[in-house]
């Protein structure tokens, strides 16, 4: 089921967010992405099989908007009766979006970096190749086909550098991303736990070009998604889409993807994938986890992505 509220503006950007079960934390999300937005944008909010009061509280907040002024053009709101998870999600979301850029958030982001959605706007119309820029973090595409031994030992003390890189950030509390942790490891950007900590803001934007990206706040123009297919629902449910996609992306036509910062706050513990389930949803959630586990092996990403060239890391600065 389908409905929402729409003003008579045209959006600029598209905010989709999937939801399962997010109640105490979707509302002031949702009104933190708002607030913190500056371009004319809708939300398109995919409620995949809530059973918490999700949907009310969706409802709610979009109906005491005030669509005759403010940034807000619309909220489409979408009911699945059974949970369909995020690779299929995010693409009804992006299906029934209208602006000209997309930025997918996880509803249990609450970000507070002020403009966040003209930074990275701006930061995909200042690098023509860029296609996938993430708020969180970017890191390597791992395939078997380039384990050799160089590669084996490489992505080793790149792993040591990352550990020596987390450890730090962990013992001062806040996560800033830096030139030598791009060269040195395997990722950059708030990767596994880093997640908790907050990001420093630096005087200067940069932008870290690598081989893919992670989800939350994941930016791009509707355009280039749509040329490249979109996700692979056929092949995924809820992880690697955004690999695969990235994937495709660099090996079809050459687009990058990469990292800026982005503050937000996201606890690890309010994922929900790490959600209670029933009886019913774990019973599907084993079962498409079976089936996309084998239906995987025949993605882009498997059977293609170990003959494509590495993608050179690269520091950009934006003026």
């Amino acid at each position: 089921m389908r409905y929402g509220y729409v003003a008579e503006r045209s959006a600029v950007v598209s905010f989709v967010v999937p939801v399962h079960n997010q109640v105490t934390r979707i509302r002031t999300n949702l009104e933190a992405a708002r607030t913190s937005s500056k371009l004319q944008g809708e939300f398109v909010v995919v409620l995949d099989d809530c059973t918490d009061g999700s949907a009310e509280e969706v409802a709610s907040w979009a109906q005491n908007l005030d669509y005759s002024q403010g940034s807000v053009s619309g909220v489409t709101i979408v009911l699945t009766p059974n949970g369909l998870f995020e690779t299929i999600c995010d693409s009804i979301g992006i299906a029934l979006s209208s602006g000209a850029y997309v930025i997918e958030i996880q509803a249990d982001m609450l970000i507070d970096e002020v403009s966040f959605d003209s930074t990275m706007v701006e930061v995909l119309e200042a690098v023509p190749s860029l296609f996938l820029l993430s708020g969180r973090g970017a890191h390597s595409l791992d395939y078997p086909g380039r384990r050799s031994t160089r590669a084996m030992l490489l992505g080793k003390s790149r792993s040591l550098a990352y550990l020596a890189y987390r450890a730090v950030h962990r013992r001062r509390g806040w996560y800033a991303a830096s030139a030598w942790e791009l060269a040195l490891s395997n990722s950059v950007g708030r990767v596994g736990n880093l997640i908790e900590l907050p990001a420093v803001s630096l005087e200067r934007r940069w932008v870290y070009l690598h081989e893919t990206v992670m989800r939350g706040p994941l930016a791009f123009e509707k355009a280039r998604y749509e040329a490249l297919g979109g996700l692979d629902a056929d092949h995924f449910f809820l992880g690697d889409d955004d690999h695969d996609l990235a994937a495709r992306a660099w090996g079809e036509r050459s687009w990058r993807s990469g990292y800026t910062s982005i503050s937000f706050s996201s606890p690890l513990d309010a994922g929900s994938t790490r959600a209670l389930r029933s009886i019913v949803q774990q019973s599907r959630f084993d079962f498409l986890n079976d089936f996309y586990k084998n239906a995987e092996r025949e993605s882009y990403r498997a059977l293609r992505g170990s003959n494509l060239p590495k993608a050179p890391r690269q520091r950009i600065e934006i003026l």
